[in-house]
């Protein structure tokens, strides 16, 4: 049994039913925080997914601010940020939880991720090489880039960090 929080940060602008795609793919002990980026969404989505805390944006603002409000509203251990097109496998989520507390002493976990159509059909593929990076290794080896998609990013949040010191 895990002793980390997950919370899931979901900025979202005008895509109801691609959200609803995702929320059904994500486990009801992971908690969700959505961003309504311009209040569109119906009260179906808070009916439908009851521990989920969103918050409508009116007015409307820019991508990266609504991604940022998102991120803001996560009061777990962990975060992730994931777009509302995405969605989670069956029963990833406990590997992840086992990663998470296997390396509970890491700020960000890594994970692998596939791009897929509009079947699900698997497009491409991305798997991390397993290994720890502690500093500055871990800046110098991802300074340029990290081809891993936010969905697939793991970040210790100070809610961890605190649990993680005490």
């Amino acid at each position: 049994m895990t002793n980390n929080t997950v919370g899931i940060a979901i900025p979202v602008y005008k895509r109801e039913e691609m959200l609803s795609s995702l929320l059904r793919s994500i486990p009801e002990n992971v908690t969700t925080y959505i961003s309504d980026n311009g209040g569109s969404l119906s009260r179906k989505i808070q009916e439908s997914n009851p521990s989920a805390t969103i918050k409508k944006v009116v007015p409307e603002v820019s991508m990266f601010e609504n991604w940022n409000l998102a991120a803001s509203m996560v009061k777990s251990d962990w975060l992730i940020i994931t777009s509302d097109d995405d969605i989670y496998y069956l029963n990833q989520f406990q590997a992840v939880l086992a990663s998470l507390d296997k390396y509970s002493d890491m700020d960000m976990i890594i994970f692998g991720h596939n791009i897929i159509d509009a079947d699900d059909n698997i497009l491409q593929s991305w798997v991390p090489e397993i290994g720890t990076f502690y500093p500055p290794e871990g800046f110098i080896k991802f300074k340029y880039g990290i081809n891993a998609r936010m969905p697939s990013i793991f970040f210790k949040t100070s809610r961890g960090l605190r649990k993680t010191l005490n």
